[in-house]
């Protein structure tokens, strides 16, 4: 301080400029003093005892080696090992120190000594020193010297030696002396060791703090960040932090401030607020007590930067209160798992926290855009403000009832939340794709920043929006596979309709109340055949009934349901195709499905089929033409056979026979040739003007009409036969073959 008055009193300047400079000067001293001497350095610690051997050896276990008074470097005595004298003497000896303390691994280690050694008359043989770190029963040197002589004393001054201390245990510390004199009887070889430090400084984890606290919290904030962060970061390798004790030294009381969580991550800068991929420390949450909170957790910590963000519940704190939050002394209030926390002093977030009244929201109005179709967005609006000027946010529940700020149910009864805002907040939700039409409730809820409830006649009051019917929709409608339909002889075939019928309300439960089809020939149309009055068994069945498909709509998620019909077409409904009454026509199909709501949606299929002709008839059975005496026979003809058609084609015959015989079909005995059998299409023939019977397959123009109805028009054929000369008398049998096709459609 003497040169630094007399620096200021040479200077040839004003006064008033002395002073300033004094104080200029004065302040840099003051700061670089500051900066010398950081609140946060770690200082070494020598963990030997007695390291300068004062008074004696206590602390040290020696071996063939003595405590020397008289040489020293400090201002007490060292220690020797025997002196080697004579020709060739050699002398050894150890001193050996457990350590007290603890070395954690990758601390910084520094060894510190001095020694001195003498070789009288002539040059020693050997003259080493070595210091010898010993842990778990393993022997390493991590200095030596071998110079013969050197008379004054020597330091040895920081050796790092960090690198034989990698491992956390209890090490020995050894001095190890070996002498050996030279060719002499005179000769003599002697060595000293004194001020023995092994200065440790153990890993350190360094606590600080960065930005400022909130400057206002309302009272009755739940989870409430107080600002700013606490920093974490080691010097080298990493460790666990398992505790932190949170002090709060404002004026607000224990009670009035709870429900303490800390979150952390790590971060070169930290953020202004928690982030949202931060790891929460404590998972059960403080409690304050004189003015303090410990929590416990497992944190790591290394040589990057942690975050470490405080979280509180306030209470019903008043505006006068303030919050200061700190950790008053990290060295003992931050528990780490290996190492050393710094520093010993108080780590304060700057800035203080004042606890404010808030006021509640007002909420005058809540809408919304419904009615909405399915998968469509249906916005919630308010109309909404804070007199405080905090930003609100909007809870849309599907019950009525809040816990905090959250519906009761949780997120399964919750329509939607909106994000925070200064005004007005609004939000959506997106109807799924297939939602039932209804009127659904809605209870809306508005909070402010600090979860604090709005005030107003909306808060919690039911609500509803609408979503919309919606038509269904018909696809993949087919009729008997896409296949011609093969009628069935005097009776119905079963046809069936396959269709899909999708409902955006879904397919589920009553929502589609009928599934119709409609079977018809191209010609007439689905217009033709739409109603139950147009039915008519030659072209139209209409309103056939459908069943759904076992499993293919399980719930009001399911859009789609699969149908079946099954229509019975009559044996003699109007045949398409060539040589047909309509060759240019199919048969074709139409699906309607209806939902409870009346709406309504038809499909016809996209390609139809054919008809088939069925040429099909009954005839009777057999012809008897009774007892007839020779030369004679059925004239006029007055045998009859019926034909009565049972397909959906107008008919003729084409008739064969055989002879008759008394013995057939074997016909060796008496026959009458298949000639003496007439027929004719008109009663009463004379057998002179009928047809004869013939071997070789004949048509017969009969006409038979298309059956229209189910009772079909019938047509007779007569029947005589002539028993020629010379025929032998007996019973005679043979076969008249009767084959109907289909006759010119211009006589159906």
């Amino acid at each position: 301080m003497n040169l630094f008055r007399k620096y200021i009193e040479n200077l040839d300047i004003f006064l008033i400029l002395k002073r300033f400079s004094f104080l200029l000067l004065l302040s840099l001293f003051t700061i670089f003093f500051f900066l010398k001497i950081p609140s946060s350095d770690i200082l070494a610690t020598n963990v030997l005892t007695n390291p300068s051997f004062t008074g004696g050896t206590t602390g040290w276990t020696l071996s063939t080696m003595t405590y020397d008074a008289a040489n020293y470097q400090d201002s007490a005595g060292s220690i020797t090992t025997q002196t080697a004298v004579g020709r060739k003497n050699s002398a050894t000896g150890t001193a050996s120190q457990v350590i007290s303390t603890t070395i954690v691994g990758g601390s910084t280690v520094n060894l510190n000594l001095y020694w001195k050694k003498t070789c009288t008359t002539v040059n020693c043989i050997a003259n080493t020193i070595q210091v010898r770190r010993i842990l778990s029963g393993t022997s390493q040197t991590i200095w030596e010297t071998t110079t013969l002589t050197t008379a004054a004393w020597t330091q040895v001054s920081n050796l790092d030696v960090s690198s034989y201390f990698t491992t956390s245990g209890t090490y020995t510390l050894e001095i190890y002396i070996f002498l050996q004199s030279g060719n002499n009887a005179s000769a003599k070889a002697q060595a000293w060791v004194d001020v023995l430090n092994l200065d440790v400084v153990a890993p350190y984890v360094t606590v600080d703090t960065t930005g400022t606290q909130t400057t206002n919290i309302y009272a009755n904030t739940s989870n409430a960040y107080m600002g700013g962060a606490f920093t974490f970061v080691r010097n080298t390798g990493s460790a666990s932090v398992t505790s932190i004790t949170i002090s709060e030294t404002g004026t607000i009381s224990d009670a009035n401030i709870s429900g303490l969580i800390l979150y952390y991550k790590q971060e070169a800068t930290c953020s202004t607020s928690i982030p949202g991929d931060a790891t929460q420390f404590n998972s059960t949450p403080g409690t304050f007590s004189s003015g303090s909170s410990t929590v416990t957790g497992t944190m790591s910590v290394g040589t990057s930067q942690i975050c470490m963000y405080v979280e509180a519940d306030i209470g019903g704190a008043s505006g006068s209160e303030t919050i200061e939050i700190q950790i008053t002394d990290p060295s003992t209030q931050v528990t780490v798992s290996e190492g050393v926390v710094s520093p010993a002093t108080a780590v304060a977030i700057s800035g203080t926290t004042t606890v404010t009244g808030n006021n509640a929201p007002t909420f005058t109005n809540f809408s919304n855009n419904g009615p909405v179709n399915p998968g469509s967005i249906v916005t919630f609006s308010t109309t909404a403000s804070d007199s405080d000027a905090d930003n609100i946010f909007l809870v849309v529940c599907k019950t009525q009832g809040v816990t905090g700020t959250a519906c009761d149910g949780g997120s399964g009864d919750t329509w939607c939340t909106s994000s925070s805002v200064a005004s007005n907040p609004s939000c959506g939700y997106s109807v799924p794709s297939v939602y039932p039409d209804d009127a659904y409730n809605t209870y809306p809820y508005v909070f402010d920043t600090y979860n604090e409830p709005a005030t107003g006649s909306y808060q919690g009051v039911l609500s509803t929006f609408t979503v919309n019917n919606v038509a269904p929709i018909v696809s993949a409608v087919t009729i008997n596979g896409g296949t011609a339909i093969s009628l069935e002889s005097a009776t119905t075939k079963s046809v069936t309709l396959t269709v899909t019928v999708s409902d955006n309300n879904s397919c589920y439960g009553t929502e589609i109340s009928s599934v119709l089809g409609y079977v018809y020939r191209s010609g007439v149309g689905y217009t033709g055949c739409d109603t139950v009055g147009e039915a008519n068994n030659n072209y139209c069945y209409p309103e056939v009934t459908c069943s759904v498909v076992g499993g293919t709509c399980t719930d009001d998620t399911d859009a789609s349901a699969n149908y079946t019909c099954s229509a019975s077409i009559y044996y003699y409904a109007d045949p398409t195709g060539t040589d047909t009454q309509y060759p240019s026509d199919t048969w074709m199909d139409t699906i309607k499905a209806t939902d409870d709501d009346s709406a309504t949606d038809a499909l016809q299929v996209s390609t139809g089929v054919q008809m088939s002709m069925l040429e099909a008839m009954s005839i009777t059975s057999s012809i008897n033409y009774g007892t007839l005496s020779v030369e004679t026979g059925n004239d006029p003809l007055d045998r009859t056979t019926t034909s009565t058609p049972t397909g959906n084609v107008g008919l003729d015959h084409e008739i064969y026979g055989t002879d008759m015989c008394t013995d057939y079909p074997t016909c060796g005995a008496s026959k009458i040739l298949v000639g003496y059998q007439k027929y004719a299409l008109v009663a009463s023939t004379p057998y002179s003007s009928a047809t004869a019977l013939s071997i070789t397959p004949t048509p017969v123009y009969i006409d038979i009409s298309k059956p229209t109805t189910g009772t079909p028009t019938a047509k007779n054929m007569w029947w005589g036969v002539y028993a020629p000369l010379n025929t032998s008398p007996g019973s005679f049998s043979g076969t008249i073959n009767v084959t109907a096709y289909a006759s010119d459609p211009l006589n159906w």
